[in-house]
């Protein structure tokens, strides 16, 4: 009798844990669920252009200034590819649609101040016009100069 009273008891802590035990999973499962869920909707937010508005394009090109090639966060300009802006309208290190083209926030400048986009180019371009420009990853210039930073 004390014998099958045990095995009865054995049997329900058996069946208790096993309950505990896909509770914990199940409880898992949903937080994992959640996390994933999340990181979802934060790479579209991230993966998302921002309209920034109607902005100058102006050129700026290597004689221009005594910087040269040396950019505000220190990576070396590229044609076409590099743009100064002011740091406080798009943040520096960000990515950006002008037109149809893709241009990098590496720079900055005294004359760019406000919703002004200087596109880097070798030689002189004393073109200007006004066109939309679109953010679409935003920058972290701290991060980018720890990991372009001139040695």
């Amino acid at each position: 009798m004390l014998q099958e009273a045990l095995t009865d008891v054995d049997q329900h802590y058996d069946k208790c844990k096993q309950a505990d035990e896909q509770k914990r999973i199940a409880i898992e499962k949903k937080r994992q669920e959640k996390l994933r869920r999340e990181r979802i909707r934060k790479e579209k937010r991230e993966n998302t252009p921002i309209y920034m508005g109607r902005f100058k394009i102006t050129y700026y090109w290597i004689g221009e200034d005594n910087w040269g090639y040396r950019t505000a966060l220190g990576v070396r300009s590229s044609r076409f590819y590099t743009v100064a802006v002011d740091p406080d309208v798009i943040p520096l290190g960000s990515k950006i649609i002008i037109g149809h083209d893709i241009y990098w926030a590496v720079d900055t400048g005294s004359a760019v101040k406000g919703n002004v986009v200087d596109i880097f180019s070798e030689s002189r371009l004393d073109d200007m016009y006004h066109d939309d420009v679109w953010i679409i990853r935003k920058g972290s210039s701290e991060r980018l100069a720890l990991k372009y930073r001139h040695k």
